[in-house]
C-alpha cells in the first residue's frame, strides 16, 4: 500500500485586519448636476379629456376680458384723404364684423343719440360728453374690445356731423326766408310811402 503524504497546513494572511470587514475608499469626484441642466417637459393636451366636451368658440356678442384692448386707428374717422380711415372698412375688413353687425350697432347708437343728445350740435360741442351711450356695450359686448369705446365715439362723430350740418342748412334756409320776407315788407312799405307822396302832390 503506497504511503500517503499528508498535505501540510498552509497559512493565509488576510487582507483585512482582524475583527474588521470594512475598507475605506476615497470619494469619487463627480460634478453635481445643477437645476438649470434639468429639462422639464409640459404635458401635451392633444384633445379634450375623456367625458368632457369642447367648449364652442366665443360669439361676437359674448363679453370679452379686456386683457389686450384694440387701440383707435391713427387719423380722423371719415377723412381718408387726410390720413384718416373709414369706420366700416376697418371693422368689417380688419376685425371681421359680419352678418350686418356694423349696421345693427349703428342703428342702436343712433337711437340713443336721438334720445340723449342735441342733434343740431356736433360731437365736440355736446353739453355732456356722450359716454352715457356706452349703454350700447351692454347689448353688444364686442364693443368692450375697443380701447376707450372709440367705435361708439366714431359712430357719434359721423352721425352728429351729418345731423348738425343738416340742422345748420335748415336754419340758414329759415334765416334767408325771414330776411327775404323782411326785405319784401320794407319794399312794400317804401312803395306805399311813395304812392302816398305822389297822391298828395297831385292833390296839391
Amino acid at each position: 500500500m503506497p504511503c500517503i503524504r499528508s498535505t501540510p497546513h498552509r497559512h493565509f494572511r488576510p487582507h483585512f485586519p482582524p475583527g474588521s470587514l470594512q475598507c475605506c475608499f476615497s470619494p469619487e469626484l463627480v460634478s453635481p448636476l445643477t437645476h438649470a441642466m434639468k429639462l422639464v417637459f409640459t404635458k401635451l393636451n392633444n384633445g379634450p379629456a375623456d367625458g368632457m366636451l369642447e367648449s364652442p368658440p366665443p360669439s361676437p356678442l359674448t363679453p370679452i376680458a379686456p386683457t389686450s384692448l384694440i387701440p383707435k386707428p391713427s387719423g380722423v374717422v371719415g377723412r381718408v384723404s387726410r390720413g384718416g380711415y373709414t369706420l366700416r372698412d376697418v371693422l368689417e375688413q380688419e376685425y371681421r364684423w359680419e352678418d350686418g353687425l356694423y349696421c345693427k350697432i349703428r342703428e342702436r347708437v343712433h337711437c340713443l343719440a336721438d334720445e340723449y343728445l342735441e342733434m343740431s350740435l356736433p360731437y365736440s360741442a355736446q353739453a355732456e360728453q356722450p359716454d352715457r351711450l356706452a349703454l350700447a356695450s351692454k347689448e353688444y359686448p364686442i364693443l368692450l374690445k375697443y380701447k376707450g369705446n372709440w367705435v361708439v365715439h366714431d359712430y357719434l362723430c359721423i352721425y352728429l356731423k351729418n345731423s348738425s350740418q343738416k340742422a345748420r342748412k335748415e336754419q340758414q334756409l329759415k334765416d334767408n326766408e325771414l330776411e327775404t320776407a323782411a326785405k319784401g315788407k320794407a319794399r312794400d312799405s317804401q312803395l306805399r310811402t311813395s304812392l302816398m307822396l305822389i297822391f298828395l302832390f297831385v292833390e296839391s
